[in-house]
Protein backbone atom coordinates (compact mmCIF):
# COMPACT_ATOMS: atom_id res chain seq x y z
CA UNK A 1 0.00 0.00 0.00
CA UNK A 2 1.26 3.50 -0.89
CA UNK A 3 0.35 6.29 1.52
CA UNK A 4 0.98 9.98 0.87
CA UNK A 5 0.66 12.33 3.83
CA UNK A 6 0.28 16.00 2.87
CA UNK A 7 1.49 18.15 5.75
CA UNK A 8 4.76 17.47 7.56
CA UNK A 9 3.76 19.06 10.85
CA UNK A 10 2.84 17.42 14.13
CA UNK A 11 -0.19 15.56 12.83
CA UNK A 12 1.51 14.31 9.67
CA UNK A 13 4.57 13.10 11.60
CA UNK A 14 2.47 11.22 14.12
CA UNK A 15 0.40 9.62 11.35
CA UNK A 16 3.59 8.46 9.61
CA UNK A 17 5.00 6.96 12.81
CA UNK A 18 1.76 5.23 13.80
CA UNK A 19 1.22 3.95 10.28
CA UNK A 20 4.72 2.49 10.21
CA UNK A 21 4.18 0.73 13.55
CA UNK A 22 0.89 -0.76 12.28
CA UNK A 23 2.03 -1.62 8.74
CA UNK A 24 5.77 -2.26 8.35
CA UNK A 25 5.44 -2.99 4.62
CA UNK A 26 3.59 0.08 3.33
CA UNK A 27 5.30 2.88 1.42
CA UNK A 28 4.98 6.20 3.25
CA UNK A 29 5.71 9.61 1.74
CA UNK A 30 5.43 12.67 4.00
CA UNK A 31 5.25 15.96 2.08
CA UNK A 32 5.66 19.37 3.70
CA UNK A 33 6.26 22.86 2.39
CA UNK A 34 8.43 23.92 5.35
CA UNK A 35 12.18 23.31 4.98
CA UNK A 36 12.42 21.71 8.45
CA UNK A 37 11.61 18.23 9.65
CA UNK A 38 8.40 17.98 11.72
CA UNK A 39 8.94 19.63 15.09
CA UNK A 40 6.98 20.19 18.27
CA UNK A 41 5.14 23.49 18.03
CA UNK A 42 5.52 25.45 21.27
CA UNK A 43 2.41 26.29 23.26
CA UNK A 44 1.23 29.85 22.77
CA UNK A 45 2.01 31.62 26.01
CA UNK A 46 3.74 34.73 27.28
CA UNK A 47 6.66 32.55 28.34
CA UNK A 48 7.31 31.46 24.74
CA UNK A 49 7.41 35.11 23.66
CA UNK A 50 9.53 36.36 26.55
CA UNK A 51 12.36 33.84 26.32
CA UNK A 52 14.13 31.79 23.73
CA UNK A 53 13.15 28.17 24.09
CA UNK A 54 16.18 26.96 22.16
CA UNK A 55 16.16 24.59 19.25
CA UNK A 56 12.86 22.92 18.37
CA UNK A 57 12.14 19.38 19.50
CA UNK A 58 11.82 17.24 16.39
CA UNK A 59 8.92 14.82 16.29
CA UNK A 60 10.37 13.06 13.26
CA UNK A 61 13.91 14.07 12.34
CA UNK A 62 15.35 13.28 8.93
CA UNK A 63 17.41 10.51 10.55
CA UNK A 64 14.34 9.01 12.27
CA UNK A 65 12.37 9.18 9.02
CA UNK A 66 15.15 7.32 7.22
CA UNK A 67 15.25 4.61 9.93
CA UNK A 68 11.47 4.18 9.66
CA UNK A 69 11.58 4.07 5.88
CA UNK A 70 9.50 7.23 5.55
CA UNK A 71 10.22 9.30 2.44
CA UNK A 72 10.38 12.86 3.77
CA UNK A 73 9.92 15.56 1.12
CA UNK A 74 10.64 18.91 2.78
CA UNK A 75 10.27 22.27 1.09
CA UNK A 76 7.75 20.67 -1.23
CA UNK A 77 4.30 22.13 -1.87
CA UNK A 78 1.44 20.03 -3.18
CA UNK A 79 -0.14 21.95 -6.04
CA UNK A 80 -2.89 19.51 -7.00
CA UNK A 81 -4.64 16.35 -5.90
CA UNK A 82 -6.19 14.18 -8.58
CA UNK A 83 -8.59 12.03 -6.59
CA UNK A 84 -9.90 10.19 -9.64
CA UNK A 85 -6.41 8.98 -10.61
CA UNK A 86 -5.16 8.89 -6.99
CA UNK A 87 -2.16 11.16 -7.61
CA UNK A 88 -0.67 14.07 -5.69
CA UNK A 89 1.18 16.63 -7.82
CA UNK A 90 4.15 18.80 -6.82
CA UNK A 91 6.46 21.02 -8.87
CA UNK A 92 9.56 19.39 -7.42
CA UNK A 93 8.61 15.71 -7.74
CA UNK A 94 5.81 15.65 -10.30
CA UNK A 95 3.02 13.14 -9.82
CA UNK A 96 3.05 10.75 -6.87
CA UNK A 97 0.54 7.90 -6.87
CA UNK A 98 -1.18 6.81 -3.67
CA UNK A 99 -3.58 4.17 -2.43
CA UNK A 100 -4.44 6.18 0.69
CA UNK A 101 -4.14 9.94 1.14
CA UNK A 102 -3.90 11.78 4.46
CA UNK A 103 -4.35 15.56 4.49
CA UNK A 104 -2.76 16.92 7.66
CA UNK A 105 -2.04 20.51 6.68
CA UNK A 106 -3.12 22.09 9.96
CA UNK A 107 -3.99 25.76 10.14
CA UNK A 108 -2.32 29.11 10.03
CA UNK A 109 -2.59 32.16 12.22
CA UNK A 110 -4.15 35.35 10.94
CA UNK A 111 -3.14 38.83 12.02
CA UNK A 112 -5.83 40.84 13.69
CA UNK A 113 -6.75 43.94 11.71
CA UNK A 114 -6.97 46.36 14.61
CA UNK A 115 -5.20 49.67 15.26
CA UNK A 116 -1.86 49.16 16.99
CA UNK A 117 -1.34 45.52 16.08
CA UNK A 118 2.08 46.25 14.59
CA UNK A 119 3.45 48.38 17.43
CA UNK A 120 6.63 47.25 19.21
CA UNK A 121 5.86 45.06 22.21
CA UNK A 122 2.34 44.16 21.04
CA UNK A 123 2.06 40.38 20.99
CA UNK A 124 -1.67 39.79 21.09
CA UNK A 125 -2.20 40.47 17.41
CA UNK A 126 -2.66 36.88 16.27
CA UNK A 127 -6.06 35.23 16.23
CA UNK A 128 -6.62 31.56 15.47
CA UNK A 129 -10.41 31.25 15.64
CA UNK A 130 -11.91 34.62 14.81
CA UNK A 131 -12.64 36.61 11.69
CA UNK A 132 -11.28 39.95 12.88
Amino acid sequence: MKVVIVGAGQAGAWVAQRLRSNDPDCTITLVGDEPWAPYERPPLSKASIACDGGAPQFILSEEQAAKLGVRLLLGTRVIAIDRARKHVVTHEHGEMPYDKLVIATGGSARRLRVPGNGLPGVWGSICFRCNL
